[in-house]
């Protein structure tokens, strides 16, 4: 699958207060119809075209309560116009995609940031090479964050641990979770290091030509 990279766009909202990123929406349009209820494997779909993850924030818990009440009880639409959404754990990195209201009444502001395509890279490679030399995984599971980071975890739903196992495994967890993120620091560095040895050789090359 081709990935096009979602950049935040120019937010220009309706007169009822809602807006949809332009290729957000033009994407929705062509592969789903403009179905709401995705299943899983239909939204890992769109984060992996356009590389991002996104998360919601709600109109009733994020407005100003004089938002609200304007809202619900008095059925001022400008209040919605009027509210302006945070960003999911006041996090720069995030930008808009939609506001909308959902089929249960709700006002939601979607927002995406980039994944963090490295660390999807360079796991498997971690994982790889800690196999390899003897280590294993047994009793742990990967579990991703919505800001594309994430840990090793003790794999509580398929492992059943007796008294004083669940100490150690946690503990293993966090060992290794520990090892791979020394392993990404290292890999930043290598490439790097590559990167500045591109930059000498096409220096090279062009005082050649």
């Amino acid at each position: 699958m081709e990935i096009q990279q979602l950049k935040a766009a120019e937010v220009v909202r309706n007169k009822y207060g809602f807006w949809n990123h332009p290729e957000w929406e033009n994407y929705f349009k062509s592969n789903f119809n403009q179905n709401e209820h995705l299943s899983d494997e239909e939204i890992t779909r769109v984060h992996v075209h356009f590389n991002v993850t996104t998360d919601r924030v709600y109109f009733e818990s994020d407005a100003p309560e004089e938002l609200t009440f304007r809202y619900y009880k008095k059925e001022d639409q400008a209040a919605i116009i009027e509210w302006n959404p945070s960003k999911p754990d006041h996090d720069r990195d995030w930008f808009l995609v939609s506001i909308f209201e959902n089929s249960n009444g709700d006002i939601v502001a979607l927002w995406a940031k980039q994944y963090n395509t490295f660390l999807s890279i360079e796991r498997p490679l971690f994982e790889q090479n800690f196999v390899e030399n003897g280590d294993d995984f047994d009793d742990l599971v990967w579990e991703g964050c919505t800001n594309g980071n994430g840990s090793y975890q003790p794999n509580w739903s398929e492992c059943e641990f007796e008294h004083g196992e669940d100490e150690e495994v946690i503990f293993k967890a966090k060992q290794i979770t520990s090892k791979l993120n020394t392993w990404l620091e290292c890999a930043k560095l290598k490439n790097k290091e590559i990167d500045a040895l591109k930059a000498e050789l096409a220096k090279a090359k062009e005082a050649t030509l």
